[in-house]
């Protein structure tokens, strides 16, 4: 007994038009065309599944794709592009950026998900599930609506992680993962604000923190002093409890996020228990009105 195995790669497209268009064909006086197609008789049946799930498998459809054009992402990227000069928010892959945009202030939509989430909803943690972000937790991150100056500001700050990113003495296992520690920084930030301005239990708007990026350097020194000292901790107490600790799995928990915000806090307390004359200019950018705190975004 013969067993044949029917398998259609890449076709998709071409087998719904022939379906659509099968009556039309049926009709001998109609002009009449061909389907280019090959034909692989292979007798391995595990070899032609291979082949089957790597050749569709070269140009896969990611969630990212199918909200490219969704009416949310679409209103995003309208307001961005009428309201910020020189800015351009990016919703496909590979979509070029136009000439007479500013680098800076290009947005692709990964990576405002990733700030959204780490800013808004307080869950850095998260960030690095890009697939996660686009769809069970779309609605949460896309929706509603971020103001233009936020989401400017935003861009802004992870545009200064990445230029200081060399230069920042953070510890080997976290500098590693640069994808994930990059959005947990841009979270410690706002955790500077927050306690700086009394409002631990509230998100800054971004858009209340662009002064702090004239001293952006100092901002980053204290963020990386506090990242650094969260995972210390945190090791420390997973050995005392006699477990293995991964920072890359630290990164991935909300226990970082904890232990970042309890970090972050002892930070500025220190800084202005100092309270010298040269770090009063800096605090005060970091302090923001309470007019300008909301609750977090819920992404849990």
């Amino acid at each position: 007994m013969h067993l044949a195995l029917g398998c259609l790669v890449n076709g998709c497209q071409s087998l719904s038009t022939i379906y659509s268009t099968s009556g039309k064909v049926s009709d001998k006086s109609a002009p009449q065309g061909s389907v280019l197609f090959r034909f692989y008789e292979i007798p391995q049946y595990d070899l032609s599944e291979a082949i089957s799930i790597n050749t569709n498998s070269q140009s896969a459809v990611k969630p990212r794709d199918l909200r490219s054009n969704d009416k949310h992402m679409r209103a995003i990227k309208k307001r961005y592009e009428l309201q910020v000069s020189g800015g351009y928010f990016i919703t496909k892959r590979g979509e070029p950026r136009p000439a007479d945009k500013e680098a800076a202030k290009c947005i692709e939509s990964p990576d405002y998900a990733k700030m959204v989430v780490s800013w808004q909803c307080q869950r850095p943690n998260l960030a690095s599930n890009e697939k996660k972000l686009f769809d069970e937790l779309y609605k949460m991150v896309f929706h509603p609506e971020l103001d233009s100056q936020s989401m400017l500001t935003l861009r802004l700050w992870l545009n200064e992680i990445d230029k200081h990113w060399g230069q920042l003495d953070l510890n080997d296992a976290i500098k590693a993962v640069k994808g994930a520690a990059r959005f947990h920084m841009l979270f410690v930030i706002s955790q500077l604000v927050a306690h700086a301005s009394n409002q631990s239990d509230k998100v800054p708007l971004p858009a209340a923190t662009m002064g702090a990026l004239k001293y952006a350097g100092m901002v980053l020194a204290q963020a990386k002093a506090c990242l650094n000292q969260a995972l210390k901790q945190a090791e420390a107490q997973s050995h005392a409890a006699g477990k293995v600790f991964s920072p890359q799995n630290w990164l991935k928990g909300t226990k970082a996020v904890n232990d970042e915000q309890l970090v972050a806090g002892t930070i500025i307390s220190v800084l202005k228990g100092m309270a010298t004359s040269d770090l009063a200019p800096f605090i005060t950018s970091l302090t923001v009105p309470p007019d300008k705190f909301s609750f977090r975004w819920s992404a849990d």
